[in-house]
């Protein structure tokens, strides 16, 4: 039986806080998909791999979509979407299955990017809960996730605010939804 209070008390190699091997890494979210993974087919490494493919298939529609709202070209999305899901870079994460947590960390952080970017263009308040939910799940996927927050304020500042001199007060036009061309830094 899976012990959840053991998943959100302890660290990846299953070790607590204070003790003198702790290695810090606080994974959560992956240990839960890893469980799940377990729950359906045992240790058979064919359904651990399954599950890290179909995230990165996430994470590669993912980045069609924000490169989507981003570029404003459907074509330039879909070519970086395609290099994103074929760059060798991402064999690694995606064959050995310890590499879990780069991509389900990509998948919430693309994810809670998307939902900032809708937040901005429709003014819906309950993105934000999404935009949360997905930081959180993110971070529990893999610390480096951290650094949506920063993803978030720098769109904020090149694509909504007319730039630093102006974080008081946005870009009406952009935070209407309306502004889809003109796109400045400053």
């Amino acid at each position: 039986a899976l012990n959840l209070g053991a998943v959100f008390s302890h660290d990846v190699g299953g070790l607590p806080k204070g003790h003198p091997k702790h290695i810090g890494s606080y994974r959560p979210f992956t240990i839960l998909s890893y469980a799940f993974n377990y729950s359906i087919g045992g240790l058979r490494a064919g359904g651990f791999h399954f599950v890290d493919i179909v995230l990165h298939g996430c994470c590669s529609l993912l980045c069609f979509l924000v490169c989507g709202r981003l570029l404003e070209s459907w074509q330039w999305a879909l070519a970086v979407a395609v290099l994103f899901a074929l760059h060798p870079v991402h064999t690694e994460a995606v064959a050995n299955i310890t590499g879990r947590s780069e991509v389900l960390a990509a998948c919430f952080f693309l994810l809670g990017l998307l939902a900032h970017m809708q937040y901005r263009e429709t003014g819906r308040t309950r993105l934000l809960a999404a935009v949360s939910a997905c930081y959180l799940s993110a971070v529990f996927s893999k610390e480096s996730a951290i650094t949506l927050l920063g993803a978030v304020l720098l769109y904020d500042l090149v694509f909504v605010f007319d730039g630093p001199a102006s974080l008081r007060k946005p870009n009406d036009s952009v935070a209407e939804g309306r502004d889809h061309g003109k796109k400045t830094l400053f």
